[in-house]
Order: C-alpha cells, then sequence, then structure tokens
C-alpha cells in the first residue's frame, strides 16, 4: 500500500535489460544476480479483467526509497550491480543490449533534490547505462 502521507518524494531506481529476444534465466546466470522482475517475451500478465502479452523480454532490478536525493537511490542500486559490473558490461557488449538505469519519483508533497555526484556519473558511465527519468507530480498545488 502507498503512504501517501508520508512528505518526503518515493523515488525508485531500475536497472534494466531489455529485447525482444533476451532470456532473463541467461541474464541472470551470466551476471549472477536475481532480478526484482523478469520475463520473456509472450508471457502474459493481467490487467484486471484482460490478458495482455509482453512484447519484449526484459530484466531488472531496483530499489525503492522515500528520500529526497535521487543520488541515493542510484548510489544504492548500483552498490548491488558494482560487484558484477564486468558481467554486466561484457553480456551486454556480447548480444548488443544498451543498459537503462531510469529513476522514478512520485512527489505527493516535497520534492526531491535531483542530484547525481560525480562518483555516479562515472558508475553509469563505465556500465554504459542510459539514464532516465521519469517524475510524477501528485501533489496539490497550495496556490488558489
Amino acid at each position: 500500500m502507498l503512504d501517501t502521507n508520508r512528505i518526503e518524494p518515493r523515488i525508485t531506481a531500475f536497472f534494466w535489460l531489455s529485447s525482444e529476444d533476451l532470456d532473463p534465466v541467461a541474464v541472470t546466470d551470466a551476471i549472477g544476480l536475481q532480478p526484482t522482475t523478469a520475463y520473456r517475451k509472450g508471457e502474459t500478465w493481467s490487467v484486471g479483467p484482460k490478458q495482455l502479452r509482453r512484447k519484449t523480454g526484459s530484466w531488472s532490478l531496483d530499489v525503492r526509497r522515500w528520500v529526497y536525493s535521487t543520488d541515493a537511490v542510484v548510489s544504492e542500486l548500483l552498490d548491488s550491480l558494482w560487484p558484477r559490473r564486468q558481467s554486466i558490461v561484457s553480456y551486454c557488449l556480447e548480444h548488443d543490449l544498451a543498459p537503462t538505469m531510469a529513476c522514478n519519483i512520485s512527489i505527493h508533497h516535497d520534492r526531491p533534490v535531483y542530484d547525481f555526484k560525480l562518483p555516479t556519473l562515472e558508475k553509469l558511465s563505465e556500465l554504459r547505462c542510459e539514464l532516465l527519468l521519469d517524475v510524477f507530480d501528485y501533489s496539490e498545488d497550495e496556490d488558489p
């Protein structure tokens, strides 16, 4: 259940790999980390009464926190990935994958600090990651 009474923003960092022919089991075996979410192209999932099919395969690891700093959440996730960085980069190069780090920011009251410190950016670069930010502002305007 989402606690919307918190004043801190909820920040989720996702490291993910995706492609039409991605085999999430092979990714897990190759890089030695268990994903938060993984699926193959064609697998189904339910949205209400509808059954939908996945259009790509995907492997992702995520961290979710109620904090003010985007860097803190991304850095925490990078700390989990870092010991396996060589395996990640090698696998991505061998399979022509573009790793992505996404940061979803949900604002219910206070705004975050959109910060990425140099060590974080250097690690993202070494992993050859794209960086995406999605901001969802659910706060109510205080001005009439």
